[in-house]
């Protein structure tokens, strides 16, 4: 029986869209005479609608002044909707998709322009503890595949880290691991000796870590809401001497000595092996 309908996937995946819908964004931001933001910073937000699209980049224009309600977010989007559909193929093009998984040269300094308050506030970490770091600027590493890429460039294997709550979402947990390593919930909670737990909305990973979603990071034991968050290494990952993972967004990550995490970073938290 022939086939009556083909579907393609066309955004992000036949076509490279970012650079279209980064500038509609940015008009529904400069409408309302609010900061803009950079086509690196837009493809850390893609990936989860529009909407949610528009929503982050009104909390990051807007920062501390707080959070965007329904109605400026709706309204946001409808601007970026009419500027978007008028202008939905100036930059977009096809993907090549024997384009190679991109990872920049390491370098020992900050993101010029860190891209979000936790990227920021990591930095600032490490220069006041002193320190030393590596670091990569990547494509969105999501993948293991990707993840195989970073670490050969980063000279050692990304550690994997798994955001986690109770059923009441009042207990919630960092947790590092090897990134080949499965997460055995059974495992994790009989070596703690604690209920069942699952894995934490994306809304509780920004509030209580700052981390951008698939960028989850021990590093966010720093992030002012992250007091109360429980910090556990897998023991194969606290044993090795170096340590590499995001900075808490999904295009940088970090290799620092696993002796200065747990010594200088993480000191005066405790962190459960």
């Amino acid at each position: 029986m022939p086939y009556k309908l083909i579907l393609f996937d066309l955004d992000g995946t036949l076509l490279d869209t970012l650079e279209d819908l980064a500038a509609a964004v940015n008009h529904a931001l400069a409408v309302r005479g609010l900061p803009l933001h950079s086509l690196q910073e837009y493809r850390a937000m893609v990936g989860h609608g529009v909407r949610n699209l528009v929503q982050q980049a009104l909390e990051k224009s807007l920062d501390a002044a707080g959070k965007p309600d329904d109605a400026l977010i709706d309204a946001a989007l409808a601007d970026f909707k009419a500027c978007y559909t008028a202008h939905i193929d100036v930059h977009t093009r096809a993907l090549l998709f024997d384009r190679p998984f991109y990872v920049s040269e390491p370098v020992s300094t900050p993101p010029e322009h860190p891209s979000t308050p936790l990227q920021s506030l990591v930095y600032e970490t490490f220069a006041k503890l002193a320190i030393p770091f590596v670091r990569v600027d990547t494509d969105p590493g999501i993948t293991m595949e990707d993840c195989g890429h970073i670490s050969a460039r980063i000279g050692v294997d990304i550690v994997k880290t798994v955001f986690l709550c109770n059923r009441q979402q009042t207990d919630f947990y960092l947790y590092a691991m090897p990134a080949g390593k499965p997460f055995v919930t059974r495992d994790f909670c009989a070596a703690l000796g604690i209920p069942r737990v699952s894995f934490a909305s994306a809304d509780k990973l920004r509030e209580l870590t700052g981390a951008a979603p698939g960028a989850t990071t021990i590093l966010s034991s720093v992030w002012p809401a992250a007091s109360g968050v429980r910090l556990v290494l897998d023991r194969a990952v606290a044993e090795a001497p170096e340590f590499a993972c995001t900075d808490g967004t999904p295009t940088c990550f970090v290799r620092l000595s696993t002796r200065d995490l747990l010594e200088k970073y993480l000191r005066g938290r405790e962190t459960i092996i």
